[in-house]
């Protein structure tokens, strides 16, 4: 979130490095982002798609300075990383409509296709068929393993995993996001348990009473 980067810019300027921050939450009362900001949400902004995820801003901001200039430098393609970018717009919960639906769709084809070891191993440990993958997929089965690993302890983990060539580190990975993805889940469980445990000890036992006398009923 912009605010959490609040020291970052003046720090920057003091060294005399240029800085870039992109965020897609709304714009916090009393921070004006520099020359150097990117949030599709604040006042003025002409972007028309105000409900992109952090990714798609981070992947739009990039695309569109390229759009401009002249195609020389590293041979990059922005179009390798869309998989990446279905992951972390899914995984957002942002509304799939407009340019996130665009996004996901082009993504879900490149991860279908997909050569990262990463994702290879990370639906090997999940029983997923990376060829059939949707966005309910990425939201119910991938997404919540590669989010384990930041909720838990740290989200460098997934980085490491969906950026790793290794076979042997893909796959030791896979299976500790998936570890982790199962400690959060019964974790879950187990503070949703809590408050119905007191709420039955706060409830009293509900009685049933008849309005006939005891064998008044005739055969």
């Amino acid at each position: 979130m912009v605010s959490a980067h609040r020291p970052r810019p003046a720090l920057c300027r003091s060294i005399g490095l240029d800085s870039i921050i992109s965020d897609h939450h709304q714009q916090p009362k009393g921070i004006t982002l520099c020359a150097g900001g990117d949030q599709s949400k604040q006042a003025g902004d002409r972007y028309p798609e105000k409900d992109l995820a952090g990714v798609g801003v981070a992947y739009s901001l990039p695309r569109h300075w390229l759009s401009k200039c002249e195609k020389s430098g590293p041979n990059f393609q922005l179009e390798d990383v869309l998989d990446l970018v279905a992951l972390g717009t899914v995984a957002d919960l942002v509304p799939l409509v407009g340019e996130n639906r665009l996004l996901v769709r082009k993504g879900l084809q490149k991860i279908r296709e997909t050569k990262r070891q990463g994702l290879f191993s990370l639906a090997a440990v999940s029983d997923l068929v990376l060829a059939r993958t949707t966005a309910i997929s990425i939201g119910f089965i991938l997404g919540p393993r590669l989010n384990a690993a930041g909720r838990l302890e740290s989200a460098l983990a997934a980085y490491d995993l969906l950026t790793t060539t290794d076979l042997k580190q893909a796959g030791e990975l896979s299976q500790q996001l998936n570890n982790q993805n199962r400690l959060r889940r019964n974790s879950l469980v187990r503070s949703s348990m809590k408050p119905r445990q007191l709420f039955r000890q706060m409830t009293p036992t509900p009685r049933c009473y008849s309005r006939y006398p005891r064998n008044s009923i005739q055969a």
